[in-house]
């Protein structure tokens, strides 16, 4: 206990309380500094993973929304894809390619209405292929649907490129001649039947030959 008998001592335990008082206030001080500094480092963290985050949303929508646009352009060109081929296969025969007889029907009925307009002249042919039944049945189906082909591509090869050959089933063949006089029709004919019985149809090392009326 301190008393006024030794002012030394309490002058001396005085001093060392207010030293004491100082280290504890510079510990507090260096306390708070430090938890500045969390709070601040704390903040910026949180600041940049708010950024980075915000950065990785907008990434992901681009990318979903180029996706998304992606996914339509390919749906519209299979659907268009997809809608002209059927619109092809409505109107055209599967093995020779050709128009088939409802799609030649509406080009003639087209052909027929510019006639009366305009005064014009189309002739119209009708093909019928000779021996085709024989070699069809005597060799197989395989055998006669070739010779179709074979013989389709004969008759484009000769008549011209606005003409309309078209396959009206079996056999028989229709060829629309448009802005075509009769005798240059004749012509076009007399050169389809000369070439169809020129061709030499080759089926398991046999030949056979046919004809068109």
């Amino acid at each position: 206990l301190l008393t006024r008998d030794d002012p030394e001592t309490a002058l001396q335990a005085f001093s060392a309380a207010n030293e004491g008082r100082s280290q504890v206030i510079e510990a507090l001080d260096r306390l708070i500094v430090l938890q500045n500094q969390n709070a601040g480092m704390s903040l910026q963290d949180s600041v940049n993973y708010h950024r980075q985050t915000q950065t990785l949303i907008i990434i992901i929508a681009a990318i979903a929304f180029f996706v998304g646009v992606l996914i339509s352009l390919l749906v519209i060109r299979e659907t268009s894809r997809k809608n002209t081929a059927m619109r092809y296969q409505a109107n055209h025969d599967s093995l020779t390619k050709l128009v088939n007889r409802s799609a030649f029907e509406i080009r003639l009925q087209q052909a027929l209405n510019y006639a009366r307009e305009h005064e014009v002249d189309h002739a119209l042919c009708y093909l019928d292929l000779d021996q085709f039944k024989i070699i069809n049945d005597t060799c197989g189906h395989k055998a006669g649907d070739e010779l179709l082909v074979q013989i389709t591509q004969v008759i484009l090869n000769t008549v011209r490129d606005r003409d309309t050959l078209g396959r009206l089933g079996g056999d028989e063949f229709g060829l629309l001649l448009e802005n075509c006089s009769v005798e240059k029709a004749l012509e076009i004919c007399e050169g389809i039947v000369a070439v169809v019985k020129k061709h030499d149809f080759i089926w398991e090392e046999r030949c056979y030959h046919v004809g068109v009326s």
